[in-house]
């Protein structure tokens, strides 16, 4: 006779104990919902003094987010003359969509070429590198998105390239 009100309770607690587990991921109140991100491309392409070995899209960020992780891309590049050259670097938009909302860095190797705030009248850096004939390096963009709106913002750009004859 006490068997069954026993059997009874630990049927009924178990029952209970499922409806918790099943239950509880219902009740989860959700993550709040992630803004939307911005995009940039950056491409590179060969000048008259330097190859780009591999042109095109060397950046692709499509999930900048204001104060967000920065996104990075490289392409080798050559001196492809017979004279050391002084290089320098910026990446200018073809469109003002994400202009003051990127900061851009570029570098060459060990050489810092550059830090700026993408934008269509971005000034050429003072900062440069010295290519000797034939010399390969990588050049490294990194855009690191600054505070701001920048969902549905996308835009693409270009790497320009500059060299000067080292006498």
């Amino acid at each position: 006779m006490t068997t069954r009100p026993r059997t009874s309770w630990l049927l009924g607690a178990l029952g209970g104990a499922l409806l918790v587990l099943v239950g509880l991921p219902a009740l989860r109140v959700s993550a709040a919902p992630t803004p939307p991100a911005g995009a940039l491309e950056v491409t590179a392409a060969s000048t008259g003094e330097i190859a780009v070995i591999d042109p095109g899209s060397m950046l692709r960020a499509t999930e900048l987010r204001a104060g967000g992780p920065a996104a990075s891309g490289t392409t080798t590049i050559v001196n492809q003359t017979a004279r050391t050259l002084r290089l320098t670097a910026r990446v200018t938009p073809l469109a003002d969509e994400l202009d003051g909302r990127v900061r851009i860095t570029i570098g060459a190797g060990d050489d810092a070429l550059g830090s700026h705030v993408l934008g269509s009248r971005t000034p050429w850096p003072a900062q440069a590198a010295v290519l000797r004939p034939l010399e390969r390096r990588v050049l490294r963009v990194t855009a690191r998105p600054l505070d701001g709106d920048l969902a549905g913002r996308e835009t693409q750009a270009r790497l320009d390239l500059r060299t000067e004859v080292v006498r």
